[in-house]
């Protein structure tokens, strides 16, 4: 008697434990649902000679994909339930065509992405005098960041000495970023942005240079 077997979905029903998960497209607002993938254990390490405090956290997914879906991109992200977030670095085909074992990073964790700001648009109105800023309308609340203190310059020029702080920002998610943007951080300090530059490899960051306002 001849057998007729499909390796399609035979991953889905073999693998015990597992989670859904939503794979987001590298510079696209396209997602696909992935019902089961499964997740090797998380390798926690250091990322670059910092003392331990850069770390990477790097873990394998494998799942199957839906009918007709292309394999990830390289940069593409895989999003948890939980919402933790792994770039994908690296894509192997497994044997059933339609499966796909691939190499993640945590980027939040491996550049301590510890701190949260806001993201604000400006709102511009011409009061007779020209284009103003009339108001700030927040965009994003709450995305993952790392607030590094740069340096302080004093001015003892004016009857009272004022100080002006400048910081490096780094953010997962957001940009460009330009001059109708600012930052607001958790403890409500506010940051002119001076320089954006977008990650430059897709295990990075976005870096943002930033004044922040109201110096004292």
């Amino acid at each position: 008697m001849a057998l007729s077997w499909s390796p399609t979905g035979d991953f889905t029903a073999a693998q015990d434990g597992g989670e859904p998960v939503t794979l987001y497209r590298r510079g696209s607002a396209a997602t696909v649902p992935i019902g089961k993938a499964v997740r090797s254990r998380q390798r926690v390490a250091e990322h670059t000679p910092s003392g331990g405090r850069v770390s990477a956290a790097d873990a394998a997914w494998e799942f199957e994909l839906p009918d007709s879906e292309a394999a990830p991109g390289l940069g593409d992200r895989i999003i948890e339930a939980s919402g933790q977030c792994w770039t994908v670095l690296t894509v192997e085909p497994q044997r059933a065509a339609s499966r796909v074992r691939c190499q993640t990073r945590n980027l939040t964790i491996c550049h301590r992405l510890e701190d949260r700001v806001s993201v604000q648009s400006a709102e511009w109105e011409d009061t007779g005098s020209g284009p103003q800023i009339v108001a700030w309308k927040t965009t994003q609340v709450g995305v993952p960041a790392r607030v590094q203190h740069e340096s302080t310059v004093v001015d003892r020029s004016g009857s009272q000495p004022t100080s002006t702080a400048t910081h490096k920002i780094f953010v997962l998610e957001g940009g460009p970023f330009d001059h109708n943007h600012r930052l607001v951080g958790s403890d409500g300090r506010v940051f002119a942005i001076d320089r954006y530059a977008g990650a430059a490899q897709i295990d990075g960051v976005a870096t943002i240079d930033v004044t922040e306002e109201g110096g004292v």
